[in-house]
């Protein structure tokens, strides 16, 4: 299928920076202004992405996108978007899409100031607990699914429905107010 073909170049390429990364600084993950940054799991998204058919889905956007890996393997499927504060992931993010040729759109910015009532899907893997005005940004403006990596730290005030894929629980999150 030339889906999963274009998934194999995405993670073999983002395998190999990860791996190059921890070599010269020891680990990916980052710490920055607004959070840490942790790698989302790249098979687990896609297979998530998958059982879910997100190709049914018109908008993604990923709140919090990094480097850009879950942003451009959901454009295997729809038209996907990311938001980042931070300059150097934002950069990162921007490279990789150029150096994979794949058709995605990056934004710097502070995802609580950019409106996501036009996406029908919305992506986060948060590092910490959901804070009041990303909570209230959610339940105000949240016209379609949340996808939560991990049921670790979920919104509150939203109809929530899990999905397991191998050890990993993804959540679904609905806002029925707004639908």
């Amino acid at each position: 299928m030339e889906r999963d073909k274009a998934f194999r170049a995405i993670s073999e390429y983002y395998n190999e920076t990860d791996l190059d990364t921890e070599l010269r600084k020891g680990s990916v993950l980052k710490e920055t202004s607004k959070g840490l940054f942790v790698p989302t799991n790249m098979r687990l998204a896609y297979e998530f992405f998958n059982r879910i058919r997100l190709e049914e889905y018109s908008r993604f956007i990923d709140l919090g996108s990094g480097d850009g890996r879950i942003v451009l393997i959901a454009s295997l499927f729809t038209q996907a978007e990311g938001i980042e504060y931070d300059d150097g992931l934002y950069q990162c993010a921007q490279e990789n899409k150029k150096k994979l040729g794949f058709n995605a759109e990056f934004s710097k910015g502070d995802m609580l100031e950019h409106d996501i009532s036009g996406y029908d899907s919305v992506f986060m893997y948060p590092d910490k607990e959901i804070s009041p005005q990303l909570n209230e940004k959610l339940k105000r403006e949240l016209k379609g699914d949340l996808f939560v990596f991990t049921s670790t730290f979920l919104p509150e005030g939203l109809e929530t429905e899990e999905v397991n894929v191998d050890f990993m629980k993804f959540c679904i999150c609905r806002n029925t107010k707004n639908i």
